[in-house]
């Protein structure tokens, strides 16, 4: 079992309703809306989130091996293939980048603009925290599968474990050879190896 943060955090966009005293009216700001061509007035926009509600209680996931295999490395590999597509529009300076913003846009109700070097780097960090989760699952995978390997294979066995006859295995590791006084601590008594 794998136990897994979740930096998952259900997030709102809220409206800032603020009120303009002086001239009762509500404070708006300006945006430019380059789909329209024209500048319209809106409340300010802010993100706000509960770490303690409800939907963001859960602050650690329970993951099985199996579903690290099978779902979440796949999913990573998948997200890689699209996030290089995406790069590769980026570069190519295509109109898929948030406007007032850094990135792609795609998939997302909002202004675009044409993207340039800026949301090229963004894309590219964001690409580069990917592969690093893939390869970080892989890398633990593999070495967790050959610990278990080793574990069974047989040089590790523990036949006729209490007639002293795998001593220098179990007291020894492939740098040091054990002493004569590391074997007298650790010799099982003949009293308890005769049937």
């Amino acid at each position: 079992i794998f136990v897994v943060p979740n930096l998952n955090v259900i997030y709102q966009e809220v409206y800032l309703v603020k009120w303009d005293h002086t001239n009762c009216i509500p404070d708006q700001k300006e945006k430019f809306d380059p789909k329209k061509n024209e500048t319209t007035k809106e409340f300010e926009k802010t993100a706000i989130f509960d770490v303690g509600a409800p939907t963001s209680e859960p602050a650690l996931s329970f993951y099985s091996r199996n579903h690290i295999k099978a779902v979440t490395v796949p999913a990573l590999k998948d997200t890689i293939v699209a996030m290089k597509t995406t790069i590769a529009r980026v570069s190519a300076e295509e109109v898929i980048c948030c406007f007032g913003g850094v990135g792609s846009c795609l998939g997302e109700d909002v202004a675009l603009k044409k993207c340039d070097k800026a949301d090229e780097s963004h894309e590219t960090k964001r690409m580069v925290t990917l592969e690093n989760a893939y390869n970080g699952w892989g890398e633990f995978l593999r070495k967790e599968e050959k610990a278990l390997a080793d574990a069974i294979s047989t040089s590790t066995t523990i036949t006729n474990w209490f007639d002293n006859s795998a001593l220098d295995q179990v007291i020894s590791d492939h740098e040091n050879i054990p002493s004569s006084k590391d074997k007298a601590d650790v010799k099982i008594s003949d009293t308890h190896t005769k049937k």
